[in-house]
């Protein structure tokens, strides 16, 4: 008699309410609604112990691929019309609360490697973290949102990705950048130096933050008590 032989196939699923919080829904396979719940938990206690208490609203999708559209002006599209697609680890669109990001547990060659690290589970577990400080921050923000600069997003969104980083991982990233500096001056943080290299960016945003102490400096940020402005200046967002 032929032996019984199980399968067992990993079938992304759509996880509603799920990480413990009502307004979270997931999309991937088990293991990847496991890791969004574990990251959004993470970067949860991070603002909590700043002082901030979110109540998380995003809807999480893992995808072999994510892409954005492309515009002629990078955040003022003319009649909306986009010119192509581009490929990204991640992204958070604000206006939609959706969050999506490349998985890092499937099959995927990607040539993209942030800091210089092999694409693979940790380095996109870590790309995760930064789009949920993305969507924890439009959260907490609300209407302002969008009055705080893009480049300052950024900002904090990577200062928090590292602060949460995996020790070992961050390790790593910082040993590829030995000459990484902090940001001289806040005037540093903008659309142009973000543009030329965003995984420096990155580095100089979290050294800059430890050199401002720490978290509390993000939480003043996000309180506006920083002596310089962090509004947007260099355009209109356009619904």
């Amino acid at each position: 008699m032929a032996a019984a032989v199980l399968i067992c196939i990993a079938v992304p699923q759509r996880a509603l309410a799920a990480c413990g919080h009502e307004s979270v829904s997931v999309s991937g396979t088990a293991e990847e609604i496991a890791d969004a719940c574990r990251a959004l938990d993470e970067v949860l206690s991070y603002f909590r112990k700043i002082g901030f208490q979110p109540d998380p609203n995003v809807s999480i999708a893992f995808w072999d691929q994510v892409e954005i559209d492309m515009f002629p002006q990078t955040y003022k599209p003319a009649g909306k019309e986009s010119v192509g697609k581009s490929q990204v680890s991640g992204s958070y669109d604000f206006r939609r609360r959706e969050l999506q990001v490349t998985s890092g547990r499937r099959q995927i060659r990607r040539d993209r490697s942030p800091w210089g690290i092999e694409w693979g589970q940790p380095i996109a577990y870590s790309i995760l973290q930064h789009e949920l400080a993305h969507a924890i921050v439009a959260g907490l923000l609300g209407s302002e949102y969008q009055k705080f600069a893009k480049a300052w997003h950024e900002f904090i969104a990577y200062s928090v990705q590292f602060a949460v980083m995996d020790p070992e991982l961050k390790s790593k990233v910082l040993a590829n950048y030995p000459d990484a500096k902090p940001f001289q001056f806040p005037e540093s943080v903008n659309p142009v130096v973000y543009a030329a290299d965003p995984d420096e960016f990155g580095v100089s945003a979290y050294l800059f933050t430890e050199a401002n102490h720490g978290p509390g400096f993000i939480r003043r940020i996000l309180a506006r008590e920083v002596p310089f402005s962090i509004r947007e200046f260099e355009f209109l967002w356009v619904d």
